[in-house]
């Protein structure tokens, strides 16, 4: 077998991708006749079908799907209505897995929901409603919404209205209350009502009327998996994910058909290399990253025994330019100077960067000690309407996914080539249990239902 030379891989990977026009197809295919895809829905599953297929005709073997259990949502109208001392109505929509209700109460403006913020509004907290931002930086902990409602749960609120963080006009926060069924009720709304609300309850006494009849509920999904490169048992493993759900009334464009359709791109470009190949890809395209990384979770557990011979994961998760120019690399110091290595093989400017992230479906593979990193933003331009109605395929420029196609493509086929072992060494479950004191996040992390 002739020996491939890293000029060549990189002259067949750019041509690839950018005369491709897969990524075009396929965001347009599932974005505009499939639609919305939460989890155990009959969209999810269709666009599962859809991929399949294209990943068959990709030269990937082991196409299969894995059952994976979830507890789905079922939406619902929801109502707000502030009744004092004014009346006007808002709109909202209910957050997945929060609780149905109908209730009338004062609201207080509680910013981050941090414990200090709570603190301020004392025992006023106890059967009012609290209008909170959303995902937060509080110093340096990330306080997720699951934890903000545990915590104002347990202080004995009654609701809670959530800010949306994405700045689109008249869009409320569509986002994950809890993974399990809360006992509180909590309404997104937009941007500007939230900043409305906010600066009349600094001026005066606020009373809201809010209603919701949404509805969890037990059922089964599954992820999508798939492989390249040599078959033979014991032979390691580079694992790349994305996830294919969206929240219901999200198109999931942005978030995450980007990723999606990128790493289509990227097993497109890499399946005619796979003879040379020292290692397998494992592609993996997972269910119910926004209702709190079940199928990732679920991917673990399932293959349990298999973890060893993965010897890193790369997931790609919301991608646009800046993401082509920065990677995250998480618990693996070796692994950040041996990708930092590649990518200056390509001469392509990509700034690699040792930080840890807990927002995506590789968190489920670091808790098994497993080497991480994703496609990062260090220049703070995600587009706004994430996580929002206005998450449509027109917003998506396919130059964007050819330079994040083109640029990880490069990467994945030299460390898939590389005859030398991977840096990339497994954590032992107290070198994890370490690491996750250390980044201040176990409390986050067991919001999520991740640690007993």
């Amino acid at each position: 077998m002739k020996r491939l030379n890293v000029e060549s891989v990189d002259q067949h990977i750019c041509g690839t991708v950018w005369t491709s026009r897969l990524s075009q197809q396929l965001m347009e295919e599932i974005s505009y006749n499939i639609g919305p895809r939460p989890p155990g829905s009959k969209a999810m599953k269709e666009a599962q079908k859809y991929l399949a297929a294209n990943l068959e005709k990709l030269e990937a073997v082991n196409v299969h799907t894995e059952p994976v259990p979830v507890l789905a949502w079922q939406d619902a109208p929801s109502e707000l209505e502030l009744i004092s001392p004014r009346k006007r109505s808002y709109e909202s929509v209910q957050c997945v897995h929060s609780a149905s209700s109908s209730l009338t109460a004062p609201l207080w403006d509680a910013g981050t929901a941090s414990q200090e913020d709570l603190d301020r509004i004392g025992r006023r907290v106890e059967g009012a409603v609290l209008l909170i931002g959303g995902h937060t930086i509080s110093g340096v902990k990330y306080v997720p919404l699951p934890q903000q409602v545990q915590w104002i749960s347990e202080r004995g609120a009654a609701g809670i209205l959530l800010g949306s963080m994405y700045q689109v006009a008249g869009c409320p926060a569509i986002e994950l209350a809890t993974v399990k069924k809360s006992a509180l009720p909590v309404l997104g709304i937009s941007y500007e009502a939230a900043r409305e609300l906010s600066s009349a309850a600094q001026r005066e006494a606020l009373k809201v009327r809010i209603k919701s009849t949404g509805e969890s509920f037990q059922t089964r999904c599954s992820n999508l998996t798939a492989e390249i490169g040599p078959s033979k048992g014991g032979c390691e493993s580079i694992l790349l994910g994305a996830h294919l759900d969206s929240f219901h009334l999200n198109p999931g464009s942005l978030d995450n058909l980007t990723g999606v359709v990128t790493l289509m791109e990227v097993v497109r470009a890499l399946a005619p290399l796979q003879a040379h190949f020292k290692r397998r890809l494992v592609v993996v395209i997972y269910t119910g990253e926004e209702y709190g990384f079940v199928g990732s979770l679920s991917y673990v557990r399932r293959h349990v025994q298999e973890l060893d011979s993965i010897r890193f994961v790369f997931n790609m998760d919301t991608l646009f330019p800046a993401t082509a120019e920065g990677v995250a690399v998480m618990w693996s110091p070796e692994m950040k100077e041996y990708i930092q290595s590649g990518f200056c093989q390509t001469q392509r400017r990509v700034d690699v960067r040792n930080l840890f992230c807990m927002s995506s479906d590789y968190l489920p593979f670091l808790l098994e000690g497993i080497p991480a990193a994703r496609p990062a933003d260090w220049q703070n331009s995600m587009p706004v309407w994430s996580h929002t109605a206005m998450d449509t395929p027109d917003k998506i420029h396919f130059d964007w996914l050819r330079m994040n196609a083109m640029t990880f493509a490069q990467l994945l086929a030299r460390m898939l080539i590389d005859t030398r072992p991977l840096p990339a060494k497994r954590k032992s479950p107290a070198e994890v249990e370490s690491l996750l004191a250390e980044e201040q996040v176990t409390e986050a992390i067991r919001s999520f239902g991740l640690l007993a």
